[in-house]
């Protein structure tokens, strides 16, 4: 009410309307924000605070594509700036291209070691990795037979992000009898919380473990 009652005394004030943009965004009316953002930029282009508003509230409403522009001109700008490097590191971690992110956190370190926030974002924004081997055993207690065991071996990869394919070798000893089974499976990621695993297997059983098999999840 105060930034309202100013600005309509003081409709030239560029301090007031800024204020404004700030509580429209902070009580979350992104879109009135947004546009008020946008036409200050255009009066005052050199103000990096109202940059920085815009890059907040397009970022907040998950327009990541537009607020990378807005942050790429400001830091540009104000190199200085360490408020500006996290926001454009979070943006473009956001929007997947965690190797420039990574960049950005590392300016941010190389101005002040201590920021926790440029840690966290560098751990949280490493790839993850490409290729991951398993090994494994188990053993099988029977009261009606001997003992039973199983070792196995297989490798993961992660072909790109929506993409992993496995591939696994698996020796079992039970009943008197030893055989290998061979698998392999592949992983869709469908979406957030959706994945979908298909795969098969196959051995010479000996009547101990199943000759084919089909699976999914």
């Amino acid at each position: 009410q105060v930034v309202t009652r100013w600005m309509e005394a003081h409709p030239a004030d560029l301090d007031a309307r800024g204020w404004n943009a700030r509580l429209l965004s902070w009580t979350n009316h992104w879109s009135e924000a947004e546009a008020e953002y946008r036409k200050l930029v255009k009066l005052a282009p050199d103000d990096p605070d109202l940059q920085l508003g815009l890059a907040d509230v397009l970022n907040w409403q998950k327009k990541y594509g537009e607020a990378l522009p807005v942050l790429d001109h400001t830091c540009s700008a104000n190199p200085s700036r360490q408020d500006c490097q996290l926001k454009r590191a979070r943006t473009l971690q956001n929007l997947g291209r965690n190797s420039e992110a990574q960049q950005a956190y590392r300016l941010v370190l190389a101005q002040d070691a201590s920021s926790a926030e440029a840690k966290a974002g560098l751990e949280q924004s490493r790839e993850p990795s490409r290729h991951e081997i398993r090994i494994g055993s188990d053993l099988d207690l029977f009261n009606f037979a001997q003992n039973g065991s199983a070792v196995a071996a297989g490798i993961r990869s992660r072909l790109n992000s929506r993409l992993h394919s496995g591939f696994s070798a698996t020796r079992y000893d039970r009943f008197g009898e030893q055989v290998t089974r061979f698998g392999a499976e592949s992983t869709v990621r469908l979406g957030n919380a959706a994945n979908l695993t298909m795969g098969g297997a196959a051995a010479k059983e000996q009547a101990v473990i199943p000759r084919n098999e089909a699976f999914f999840e």
